[in-house]
């Protein structure tokens, strides 16, 4: 199973890129017609799924890689 596993430093590079795009994302403006809103709020709800799952699989990694250790720690910690 180690073997089929991602290094954890990438996941760790790759949760802290998806999470600044979900940190980024304006409020979702009243303004909008309905169809925006609905289309604006799918985004975000698919940014933190990504997240999420991010996470869920950084659960089973090895971390004996002390940069990946160091960053997901920071992650985590946000």
């Amino acid at each position: 199973m180690e073997s089929a596993l991602p290094v954890v430093t990438l996941i760790a590079f790759r949760t802290q890129e998806w999470y600044n795009l979900l940190q980024d994302e304006d409020p979702i403006s009243q303004d909008l017609d309905e169809r925006e809103r609905r289309k604006r709020e799918d985004e975000i709800a698919s940014k933190e799924v990504i997240v999420a799952e991010l996470l869920k699989l950084a659960v089973n990694l090895d971390y004996a890689d002390e940069i990946g250790r160091r960053k997901m720690f920071e992650l985590v910690r946000k």
